[in-house]
Protein backbone atom coordinates (compact mmCIF):
# COMPACT_ATOMS: atom_id res chain seq x y z
CA UNK A 1 0.00 0.00 0.00
CA UNK A 2 1.30 3.48 -0.93
CA UNK A 3 1.52 6.55 1.24
CA UNK A 4 -1.85 7.91 2.41
CA UNK A 5 -3.20 11.22 1.22
CA UNK A 6 -2.71 14.33 3.31
CA UNK A 7 -5.55 16.07 5.15
CA UNK A 8 -5.58 19.83 5.61
CA UNK A 9 -7.86 21.18 8.35
CA UNK A 10 -8.49 24.67 7.01
CA UNK A 11 -10.33 27.51 8.73
CA UNK A 12 -12.56 29.39 6.29
CA UNK A 13 -12.89 32.38 8.60
CA UNK A 14 -16.00 34.00 10.08
CA UNK A 15 -18.08 34.44 6.91
CA UNK A 16 -16.48 37.04 4.67
CA UNK A 17 -14.70 34.96 1.97
CA UNK A 18 -11.86 37.49 1.86
CA UNK A 19 -10.91 36.72 5.46
CA UNK A 20 -9.53 33.25 4.72
CA UNK A 21 -5.74 33.05 5.01
CA UNK A 22 -3.60 33.07 1.88
CA UNK A 23 -2.46 29.52 2.69
CA UNK A 24 -6.04 28.34 3.17
CA UNK A 25 -7.23 29.88 -0.10
CA UNK A 26 -4.35 28.28 -1.99
CA UNK A 27 -5.11 24.83 -0.58
CA UNK A 28 -8.82 25.18 -1.41
CA UNK A 29 -8.05 26.10 -5.00
CA UNK A 30 -5.61 23.27 -5.65
CA UNK A 31 -6.91 20.31 -3.60
CA UNK A 32 -8.22 17.01 -4.96
CA UNK A 33 -11.23 16.84 -2.62
CA UNK A 34 -12.97 19.65 -0.77
CA UNK A 35 -15.08 18.64 2.26
CA UNK A 36 -17.02 21.70 3.41
CA UNK A 37 -19.48 22.81 6.09
CA UNK A 38 -22.67 24.87 6.02
CA UNK A 39 -20.98 28.03 7.37
CA UNK A 40 -18.34 28.07 4.63
CA UNK A 41 -18.82 30.96 2.15
CA UNK A 42 -20.19 29.70 -1.17
CA UNK A 43 -17.56 31.76 -2.99
CA UNK A 44 -14.76 29.64 -1.51
CA UNK A 45 -16.44 26.43 -2.64
CA UNK A 46 -17.13 27.67 -6.17
CA UNK A 47 -13.58 29.01 -6.58
CA UNK A 48 -12.08 25.59 -5.82
CA UNK A 49 -10.93 23.50 -8.77
CA UNK A 50 -11.30 20.27 -6.76
CA UNK A 51 -12.75 17.49 -8.95
CA UNK A 52 -14.81 16.36 -5.96
CA UNK A 53 -16.66 18.63 -3.53
CA UNK A 54 -18.53 17.02 -0.65
CA UNK A 55 -21.02 18.91 1.50
CA UNK A 56 -21.18 17.72 5.12
CA UNK A 57 -23.03 20.64 6.70
CA UNK A 58 -24.44 20.41 10.20
CA UNK A 59 -27.11 22.81 11.48
CA UNK A 60 -29.78 22.74 14.15
CA UNK A 61 -32.23 21.75 11.43
CA UNK A 62 -30.44 18.62 10.34
CA UNK A 63 -27.15 16.98 9.40
CA UNK A 64 -25.97 16.02 5.95
CA UNK A 65 -23.62 13.66 7.83
CA UNK A 66 -22.96 12.93 11.48
CA UNK A 67 -19.55 13.82 12.90
CA UNK A 68 -18.63 10.15 12.96
CA UNK A 69 -19.53 9.83 9.26
CA UNK A 70 -17.53 12.94 8.39
CA UNK A 71 -14.45 11.61 10.17
CA UNK A 72 -14.83 8.20 8.53
CA UNK A 73 -15.18 9.83 5.12
CA UNK A 74 -12.05 11.93 5.59
CA UNK A 75 -9.98 9.02 6.85
CA UNK A 76 -11.35 6.65 4.20
CA UNK A 77 -10.45 9.02 1.36
CA UNK A 78 -6.92 9.47 2.67
CA UNK A 79 -6.32 5.72 3.08
CA UNK A 80 -7.78 4.64 -0.25
CA UNK A 81 -4.90 3.28 -2.40
CA UNK A 82 -6.11 5.13 -5.49
CA UNK A 83 -7.56 8.00 -3.48
CA UNK A 84 -6.89 11.74 -3.52
CA UNK A 85 -3.51 13.04 -2.42
CA UNK A 86 -4.75 16.38 -1.08
CA UNK A 87 -7.92 16.51 1.04
CA UNK A 88 -9.10 19.85 2.40
CA UNK A 89 -11.52 19.78 5.31
CA UNK A 90 -12.84 23.34 5.14
CA UNK A 91 -14.50 24.50 8.34
CA UNK A 92 -16.17 27.78 9.30
CA UNK A 93 -14.07 30.00 11.55
CA UNK A 94 -11.04 28.26 13.04
CA UNK A 95 -10.82 24.44 13.05
CA UNK A 96 -9.74 24.32 16.68
CA UNK A 97 -12.25 26.82 18.12
CA UNK A 98 -15.51 24.95 18.76
CA UNK A 99 -15.12 23.32 15.34
CA UNK A 100 -14.30 19.73 16.39
CA UNK A 101 -11.09 20.04 14.42
CA UNK A 102 -9.20 18.55 17.34
CA UNK A 103 -11.25 15.37 17.08
CA UNK A 104 -10.61 15.13 13.35
CA UNK A 105 -6.88 15.75 13.85
CA UNK A 106 -6.73 12.96 16.45
CA UNK A 107 -8.52 10.61 14.05
CA UNK A 108 -5.89 11.36 11.41
CA UNK A 109 -3.06 10.79 13.89
CA UNK A 110 -4.52 7.45 15.02
CA UNK A 111 -4.94 6.30 11.40
CA UNK A 112 -1.39 7.33 10.45
CA UNK A 113 -2.58 10.04 8.08
CA UNK A 114 -0.41 13.15 7.73
CA UNK A 115 -2.31 16.37 8.40
CA UNK A 116 -1.78 20.09 8.64
CA UNK A 117 -3.85 22.67 10.47
CA UNK A 118 -4.38 26.04 8.79
CA UNK A 119 -5.90 28.39 11.39
CA UNK A 120 -8.76 30.72 10.53
CA UNK A 121 -10.12 34.00 11.85
CA UNK A 122 -12.62 33.07 14.54
CA UNK A 123 -16.08 34.66 14.78
CA UNK A 124 -15.66 35.49 18.47
CA UNK A 125 -13.08 38.12 17.53
CA UNK A 126 -14.18 39.09 14.02
CA UNK A 127 -17.93 39.57 14.50
CA UNK A 128 -17.51 41.96 17.46
CA UNK A 129 -14.77 43.84 15.58
CA UNK A 130 -17.03 44.38 12.57
CA UNK A 131 -19.74 45.55 14.97
CA UNK A 132 -17.41 48.13 16.53
CA UNK A 133 -16.41 46.14 19.62
CA UNK A 134 -12.78 45.26 20.47
CA UNK A 135 -12.95 42.19 22.69
CA UNK A 136 -10.05 43.51 24.78
CA UNK A 137 -9.06 47.02 25.75
CA UNK A 138 -6.22 48.17 27.98
CA UNK A 139 -8.52 50.12 30.30
CA UNK A 140 -11.86 48.33 29.95
CA UNK A 141 -10.98 44.62 29.66
CA UNK A 142 -7.59 42.95 29.81
CA UNK A 143 -8.84 39.53 28.82
CA UNK A 144 -11.49 37.63 26.91
CA UNK A 145 -13.13 34.27 27.60
CA UNK A 146 -14.75 32.24 24.83
CA UNK A 147 -17.34 29.60 25.65
CA UNK A 148 -20.01 27.72 23.74
CA UNK A 149 -23.70 27.97 24.50
CA UNK A 150 -24.49 24.87 22.44
CA UNK A 151 -23.73 21.63 24.21
CA UNK A 152 -24.74 18.01 23.77
CA UNK A 153 -28.16 17.48 25.30
CA UNK A 154 -28.44 21.20 26.05
CA UNK A 155 -26.40 20.73 29.24
CA UNK A 156 -24.77 23.98 30.37
CA UNK A 157 -24.25 22.92 33.98
CA UNK A 158 -20.58 22.07 33.71
CA UNK A 159 -19.53 25.61 32.85
CA UNK A 160 -17.74 27.47 35.70
CA UNK A 161 -20.36 30.19 36.08
CA UNK A 162 -18.90 31.67 39.26
CA UNK A 163 -15.49 32.09 37.65
CA UNK A 164 -17.00 33.54 34.48
CA UNK A 165 -19.02 36.09 36.45
CA UNK A 166 -16.09 37.18 38.61
CA UNK A 167 -13.37 37.21 35.95
CA UNK A 168 -13.74 40.86 34.94
CA UNK A 169 -12.99 39.75 31.38
CA UNK A 170 -15.07 40.12 28.24
CA UNK A 171 -17.29 37.05 27.78
CA UNK A 172 -18.04 35.83 24.27
CA UNK A 173 -20.59 33.06 23.74
CA UNK A 174 -20.66 31.04 20.52
CA UNK A 175 -23.76 29.18 19.29
CA UNK A 176 -25.91 30.52 22.11
CA UNK A 177 -28.96 32.04 20.40
CA UNK A 178 -31.40 29.39 21.62
CA UNK A 179 -29.80 29.18 25.06
CA UNK A 180 -29.28 32.93 25.60
CA UNK A 181 -31.96 33.05 28.29
CA UNK A 182 -30.42 30.20 30.27
CA UNK A 183 -26.92 31.63 29.92
CA UNK A 184 -27.94 35.05 31.25
CA UNK A 185 -29.90 33.45 34.10
CA UNK A 186 -26.87 31.46 35.24
CA UNK A 187 -24.58 34.49 35.04
CA UNK A 188 -27.07 36.59 37.02
CA UNK A 189 -27.28 33.84 39.64
CA UNK A 190 -23.48 33.81 39.78
CA UNK A 191 -23.44 37.51 40.61
CA UNK A 192 -22.64 39.24 37.32
CA UNK A 193 -24.06 42.77 37.30
CA UNK A 194 -27.43 42.76 35.46
CA UNK A 195 -26.47 46.13 33.89
CA UNK A 196 -23.42 44.61 32.18
CA UNK A 197 -23.49 45.85 28.55
CA UNK A 198 -24.37 43.12 26.07
CA UNK A 199 -24.52 42.69 22.30
CA UNK A 200 -25.57 39.87 19.99
CA UNK A 201 -24.14 39.86 16.45
CA UNK A 202 -25.73 37.77 13.71
CA UNK A 203 -23.80 36.62 10.61
CA UNK A 204 -20.73 38.61 11.54
CA UNK A 205 -18.46 39.95 8.75
CA UNK A 206 -21.00 39.11 6.05
CA UNK A 207 -23.29 41.53 4.17
CA UNK A 208 -26.12 40.19 6.33
CA UNK A 209 -24.48 41.21 9.63
CA UNK A 210 -26.75 42.92 12.12
CA UNK A 211 -26.55 43.41 15.85
CA UNK A 212 -28.66 44.29 18.86
CA UNK A 213 -27.55 45.72 22.18
CA UNK A 214 -28.89 45.59 25.69
CA UNK A 215 -27.74 44.49 29.11
CA UNK A 216 -27.11 41.09 30.62
CA UNK A 217 -30.65 41.23 31.96
CA UNK A 218 -32.33 42.22 28.67
CA UNK A 219 -30.23 40.85 25.81
CA UNK A 220 -32.08 37.52 25.45
CA UNK A 221 -35.44 39.30 25.14
CA UNK A 222 -34.09 41.99 22.82
CA UNK A 223 -32.54 39.38 20.52
CA UNK A 224 -35.76 37.34 20.44
CA UNK A 225 -37.84 40.41 19.59
CA UNK A 226 -35.39 41.29 16.79
CA UNK A 227 -35.55 37.69 15.51
CA UNK A 228 -31.79 37.24 15.68
CA UNK A 229 -30.95 33.88 14.10
CA UNK A 230 -27.90 31.62 14.14
CA UNK A 231 -25.05 31.93 13.45
CA UNK A 232 -24.52 34.60 16.08
CA UNK A 233 -22.17 35.44 18.94
CA UNK A 234 -22.99 37.23 22.20
CA UNK A 235 -20.56 39.70 23.80
CA UNK A 236 -20.84 40.62 27.49
CA UNK A 237 -18.70 43.32 29.04
CA UNK A 238 -17.94 47.05 29.13
CA UNK A 239 -16.16 46.83 25.76
CA UNK A 240 -19.65 46.75 24.17
CA UNK A 241 -20.01 50.45 25.10
CA UNK A 242 -17.15 51.27 22.71
CA UNK A 243 -19.32 50.40 19.72
CA UNK A 244 -21.14 53.73 20.08
CA UNK A 245 -17.83 55.57 19.58
CA UNK A 246 -16.07 53.25 17.15
CA UNK A 247 -19.10 52.77 14.91
CA UNK A 248 -20.79 49.50 14.11
CA UNK A 249 -21.34 48.33 10.56
CA UNK A 250 -24.60 49.84 9.35
CA UNK A 251 -27.18 47.10 8.77
CA UNK A 252 -28.10 46.58 5.13
CA UNK A 253 -31.77 46.60 4.17
CA UNK A 254 -32.12 42.82 3.86
CA UNK A 255 -29.83 41.91 6.75
CA UNK A 256 -31.09 38.80 8.47
CA UNK A 257 -33.32 37.77 5.57
CA UNK A 258 -32.80 34.38 3.90
CA UNK A 259 -33.49 33.78 0.21
CA UNK A 260 -33.32 30.23 -1.16
CA UNK A 261 -32.69 29.92 -4.90
CA UNK A 262 -33.63 26.55 -6.38
CA UNK A 263 -31.69 25.94 -9.59
CA UNK A 264 -30.12 23.42 -11.91
CA UNK A 265 -26.88 21.88 -10.70
CA UNK A 266 -24.77 23.14 -13.59
CA UNK A 267 -25.95 26.74 -13.36
CA UNK A 268 -24.50 29.76 -11.58
CA UNK A 269 -25.88 33.28 -11.57
CA UNK A 270 -24.07 36.57 -11.13
CA UNK A 271 -27.54 38.15 -11.03
CA UNK A 272 -27.83 37.14 -7.36
CA UNK A 273 -25.20 39.73 -6.40
CA UNK A 274 -27.72 42.55 -5.70
CA UNK A 275 -29.43 40.39 -3.06
CA UNK A 276 -26.12 39.81 -1.33
CA UNK A 277 -25.19 43.49 -1.58
CA UNK A 278 -28.48 44.29 0.15
CA UNK A 279 -27.48 41.99 3.01
CA UNK A 280 -29.59 38.92 2.31
CA UNK A 281 -28.29 35.46 3.03
CA UNK A 282 -28.60 33.77 -0.38
CA UNK A 283 -28.64 29.98 -0.32
CA UNK A 284 -28.19 28.46 -3.78
CA UNK A 285 -29.61 24.94 -3.85
CA UNK A 286 -28.88 22.68 -6.83
CA UNK A 287 -32.11 20.71 -6.97
CA UNK A 288 -32.20 19.32 -10.53
CA UNK A 289 -29.68 18.08 -13.06
CA UNK A 290 -30.14 18.18 -16.84
CA UNK A 291 -28.58 15.11 -18.47
CA UNK A 292 -28.77 13.29 -21.77
CA UNK A 293 -29.01 9.52 -21.64
CA UNK A 294 -28.54 6.79 -24.26
CA UNK A 295 -32.32 6.64 -24.78
CA UNK A 296 -32.25 10.08 -26.41
CA UNK A 297 -30.81 8.81 -29.70
CA UNK A 298 -34.23 9.18 -31.30
CA UNK A 299 -34.26 12.87 -30.42
CA UNK A 300 -30.88 13.34 -32.04
CA UNK A 301 -32.09 11.45 -35.10
CA UNK A 302 -34.94 13.95 -35.36
CA UNK A 303 -32.50 16.84 -35.13
CA UNK A 304 -30.42 15.26 -37.88
CA UNK A 305 -33.39 15.42 -40.22
CA UNK A 306 -34.14 19.12 -39.75
CA UNK A 307 -33.43 21.60 -42.54
CA UNK A 308 -34.03 25.20 -43.67
CA UNK A 309 -37.79 24.71 -44.11
CA UNK A 310 -38.31 23.69 -40.49
CA UNK A 311 -39.15 26.00 -37.57
CA UNK A 312 -37.64 25.27 -34.13
CA UNK A 313 -38.85 27.06 -30.99
CA UNK A 314 -36.52 26.98 -27.98
CA UNK A 315 -37.66 28.40 -24.65
CA UNK A 316 -34.98 27.43 -22.14
CA UNK A 317 -31.23 27.58 -21.79
CA UNK A 318 -31.05 23.81 -21.28
CA UNK A 319 -33.07 23.11 -24.44
CA UNK A 320 -30.81 25.45 -26.41
CA UNK A 321 -27.67 23.80 -25.03
CA UNK A 322 -28.74 20.24 -25.78
CA UNK A 323 -30.06 21.22 -29.21
CA UNK A 324 -26.77 22.93 -30.06
CA UNK A 325 -24.80 19.88 -28.97
CA UNK A 326 -27.04 17.56 -30.95
CA UNK A 327 -26.89 19.75 -34.05
CA UNK A 328 -23.10 19.88 -34.14
CA UNK A 329 -22.94 16.13 -33.57
CA UNK A 330 -25.37 15.04 -36.29
CA UNK A 331 -26.05 17.79 -38.86
CA UNK A 332 -23.63 20.67 -39.51
CA UNK A 333 -25.47 21.46 -42.76
CA UNK A 334 -28.04 24.21 -43.51
CA UNK A 335 -29.86 24.88 -40.26
CA UNK A 336 -33.59 25.26 -39.58
CA UNK A 337 -35.17 28.56 -38.59
CA UNK A 338 -34.46 29.04 -34.90
CA UNK A 339 -36.75 31.13 -32.72
CA UNK A 340 -35.47 31.95 -29.22
CA UNK A 341 -37.83 32.55 -26.32
CA UNK A 342 -35.36 34.89 -24.57
CA UNK A 343 -32.06 36.67 -25.06
CA UNK A 344 -30.19 34.01 -23.12
CA UNK A 345 -31.57 31.23 -25.29
CA UNK A 346 -30.35 33.19 -28.29
CA UNK A 347 -26.95 33.70 -26.66
CA UNK A 348 -26.64 29.97 -25.96
CA UNK A 349 -27.50 29.07 -29.55
CA UNK A 350 -25.01 31.55 -30.96
CA UNK A 351 -22.37 29.87 -28.82
CA UNK A 352 -22.79 26.89 -31.19
CA UNK A 353 -22.42 29.18 -34.26
CA UNK A 354 -26.14 28.89 -34.95
CA UNK A 355 -28.12 31.78 -36.43
CA UNK A 356 -31.22 32.94 -34.56
CA UNK A 357 -33.94 34.44 -36.73
CA UNK A 358 -36.03 35.92 -33.89
CA UNK A 359 -35.55 36.60 -30.17
CA UNK A 360 -38.47 37.34 -27.84
CA UNK A 361 -37.85 40.14 -25.33
CA UNK A 362 -40.93 39.70 -23.11
CA UNK A 363 -42.60 36.98 -21.07
CA UNK A 364 -44.86 36.05 -23.96
CA UNK A 365 -46.65 32.74 -24.51
CA UNK A 366 -45.41 30.29 -27.13
CA UNK A 367 -48.11 31.14 -29.71
CA UNK A 368 -47.49 34.88 -29.27
CA UNK A 369 -43.75 34.38 -29.78
CA UNK A 370 -44.39 32.60 -33.08
CA UNK A 371 -46.88 35.23 -34.20
CA UNK A 372 -44.37 37.99 -33.38
CA UNK A 373 -41.77 36.11 -35.41
CA UNK A 374 -44.14 35.98 -38.40
CA UNK A 375 -44.71 32.23 -38.31
CA UNK A 376 -48.09 31.46 -39.88
CA UNK A 377 -50.65 29.27 -38.07
CA UNK A 378 -50.74 25.80 -39.56
CA UNK A 379 -46.93 25.53 -39.45
CA UNK A 380 -45.19 22.58 -37.83
CA UNK A 381 -43.18 23.71 -34.81
CA UNK A 382 -40.34 21.57 -33.46
CA UNK A 383 -39.82 21.82 -29.69
CA UNK A 384 -36.51 20.60 -28.21
CA UNK A 385 -37.21 19.90 -24.55
CA UNK A 386 -36.80 17.48 -21.67
CA UNK A 387 -38.43 14.09 -21.84
CA UNK A 388 -40.60 14.82 -18.80
CA UNK A 389 -41.80 18.29 -19.84
CA UNK A 390 -45.50 19.02 -19.37
CA UNK A 391 -48.06 19.54 -22.10
CA UNK A 392 -48.90 23.19 -21.45
CA UNK A 393 -46.82 24.54 -24.35
CA UNK A 394 -48.18 21.83 -26.63
CA UNK A 395 -51.73 22.81 -25.71
CA UNK A 396 -51.11 26.55 -26.21
CA UNK A 397 -49.59 25.99 -29.64
CA UNK A 398 -52.47 23.81 -30.76
CA UNK A 399 -54.94 26.43 -29.59
CA UNK A 400 -53.01 28.96 -31.67
CA UNK A 401 -53.38 26.83 -34.78
CA UNK A 402 -49.85 25.40 -34.86
CA UNK A 403 -48.73 21.77 -35.06
CA UNK A 404 -46.23 21.17 -32.23
CA UNK A 405 -43.71 18.31 -32.50
CA UNK A 406 -41.68 17.69 -29.30
CA UNK A 407 -38.04 16.56 -29.56
CA UNK A 408 -36.99 14.94 -26.24
CA UNK A 409 -33.26 15.62 -25.93
CA UNK A 410 -32.54 15.32 -22.21
CA UNK A 411 -33.89 14.38 -18.81
CA UNK A 412 -34.36 16.70 -15.85
CA UNK A 413 -33.35 14.61 -12.84
CA UNK A 414 -33.79 15.51 -9.16
CA UNK A 415 -30.66 16.05 -7.07
CA UNK A 416 -30.54 14.71 -3.53
CA UNK A 417 -31.13 17.68 -1.23
CA UNK A 418 -29.07 17.65 2.01
CA UNK A 419 -31.04 17.21 5.21
CA UNK A 420 -30.18 20.67 6.51
CA UNK A 421 -31.45 22.30 3.30
CA UNK A 422 -34.68 20.31 3.52
CA UNK A 423 -35.01 21.57 7.07
CA UNK A 424 -34.34 25.15 5.97
CA UNK A 425 -37.17 24.90 3.43
CA UNK A 426 -39.58 23.43 5.97
CA UNK A 427 -38.73 25.20 9.21
CA UNK A 428 -40.03 28.73 8.70
CA UNK A 429 -36.49 30.17 8.70
CA UNK A 430 -36.74 31.15 5.02
CA UNK A 431 -38.09 34.51 3.88
CA UNK A 432 -38.23 33.89 0.12
CA UNK A 433 -37.92 30.93 -2.26
CA UNK A 434 -37.18 31.46 -5.95
CA UNK A 435 -37.95 28.82 -8.58
CA UNK A 436 -35.83 28.98 -11.73
CA UNK A 437 -37.77 26.33 -13.68
CA UNK A 438 -40.86 24.17 -13.44
CA UNK A 439 -38.73 21.11 -12.76
CA UNK A 440 -37.16 22.96 -9.82
CA UNK A 441 -40.66 23.45 -8.38
CA UNK A 442 -41.47 19.75 -8.72
CA UNK A 443 -38.16 18.68 -7.14
CA UNK A 444 -38.59 21.18 -4.29
CA UNK A 445 -42.07 19.95 -3.39
CA UNK A 446 -40.81 16.36 -3.52
CA UNK A 447 -37.91 17.22 -1.17
CA UNK A 448 -39.96 19.45 1.17
CA UNK A 449 -43.70 18.71 0.77
CA UNK A 450 -44.48 21.22 3.50
CA UNK A 451 -43.73 24.09 1.11
CA UNK A 452 -47.19 23.64 -0.36
CA UNK A 453 -48.85 23.57 3.08
CA UNK A 454 -48.14 25.05 6.50
CA UNK A 455 -44.38 25.41 6.09
CA UNK A 456 -44.90 27.68 3.11
CA UNK A 457 -46.89 30.25 5.04
CA UNK A 458 -44.94 33.46 5.45
CA UNK A 459 -42.58 32.65 2.57
CA UNK A 460 -42.54 34.92 -0.48
CA UNK A 461 -42.38 32.65 -3.53
CA UNK A 462 -41.03 33.85 -6.85
CA UNK A 463 -40.90 32.28 -10.32
CA UNK A 464 -38.65 33.22 -13.23
CA UNK A 465 -41.61 33.29 -15.61
CA UNK A 466 -45.29 32.42 -16.07
CA UNK A 467 -44.62 28.82 -17.12
CA UNK A 468 -42.73 28.13 -13.91
CA UNK A 469 -45.38 29.98 -11.89
CA UNK A 470 -48.04 27.81 -13.50
CA UNK A 471 -46.27 24.64 -12.38
CA UNK A 472 -46.07 26.04 -8.86
CA UNK A 473 -49.79 26.93 -8.81
CA UNK A 474 -50.61 23.40 -9.93
CA UNK A 475 -48.73 22.07 -6.90
CA UNK A 476 -50.40 24.43 -4.44
CA UNK A 477 -47.78 27.20 -4.29
CA UNK A 478 -48.69 30.77 -5.20
CA UNK A 479 -45.84 32.81 -6.64
CA UNK A 480 -46.33 36.44 -5.67
CA UNK A 481 -43.23 37.56 -7.58
CA UNK A 482 -43.13 37.03 -11.36
CA UNK A 483 -41.06 39.43 -13.50
CA UNK A 484 -42.38 40.94 -16.72
CA UNK A 485 -39.50 39.35 -18.61
CA UNK A 486 -38.40 35.75 -17.87
CA UNK A 487 -34.89 36.60 -16.76
CA UNK A 488 -33.11 35.85 -13.52
CA UNK A 489 -31.94 39.43 -13.16
CA UNK A 490 -35.50 40.69 -13.54
CA UNK A 491 -36.73 38.14 -11.00
CA UNK A 492 -34.17 39.39 -8.47
CA UNK A 493 -35.18 42.99 -9.13
CA UNK A 494 -38.87 42.13 -8.68
CA UNK A 495 -38.18 40.30 -5.41
CA UNK A 496 -36.16 43.19 -4.02
CA UNK A 497 -38.94 45.60 -4.98
CA UNK A 498 -41.44 43.34 -3.20
CA UNK A 499 -39.18 43.46 -0.12
CA UNK A 500 -39.12 47.23 -0.29
CA UNK A 501 -35.51 47.76 -1.37
CA UNK A 502 -33.58 48.56 -4.51
CA UNK A 503 -30.17 47.35 -5.64
CA UNK A 504 -27.52 49.03 -3.47
CA UNK A 505 -24.98 48.72 -6.28
CA UNK A 506 -22.32 51.43 -6.52
CA UNK A 507 -23.26 54.25 -8.86
CA UNK A 508 -22.60 53.40 -12.49
CA UNK A 509 -22.76 49.64 -11.97
CA UNK A 510 -25.46 47.68 -13.73
CA UNK A 511 -26.40 44.02 -13.65
CA UNK A 512 -27.40 43.40 -17.26
CA UNK A 513 -26.83 39.68 -17.64
CA UNK A 514 -29.86 37.92 -18.98
CA UNK A 515 -28.98 34.25 -18.66
CA UNK A 516 -32.18 32.38 -17.81
CA UNK A 517 -32.13 29.07 -16.03
CA UNK A 518 -32.14 25.64 -17.56
CA UNK A 519 -35.73 24.50 -17.68
CA UNK A 520 -37.78 21.45 -18.38
CA UNK A 521 -39.33 23.38 -21.26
Amino acid sequence: MGEPGKVYLVGAGPGDPDLITVRGAQLCRDCDVLIHDSLVPAELVSSSSAPEKIYVGKTDGGHAMSQEEITALMVGLALRPDGPRSIVRLKGGDPYVFGRGGEEALACREAGIPFEVVPGVTAGVAAPAYAGVPVTHRVTSRGVIFFTGHLAGGNLEHLPWDQLASSGFTLVSYMGVKTAGRITERLLEAGLDPETPAMMVQEGTTPGQRSVTGTLETIARVAEEAQIRPPAVTILGRVVELSARLGAQRPRPLAGRTVVVLKAEESSYDELAPLRRAGARVVEVPIVRCAAGPEHHQGRATVAGLGPDDVVLLRSGAAARFFGQAWLAVNPGPQPRLIAGSRTVAHTLRGFDLQVSFTEERAAGAAKILAAAGVEPGSTIWLPRSRGAGDRTIRVLREGGYHPRPIPLYDTLPVVVPADVQSLLSSGRTDAVLFLSGSCVEAAVAAAPGLATEAGKGITFGAVGPLTAGVAEGLGIHCAVIPERPRVGDLIGSLMAAMGVGDPAPEGMEDDRTDPPPSSG
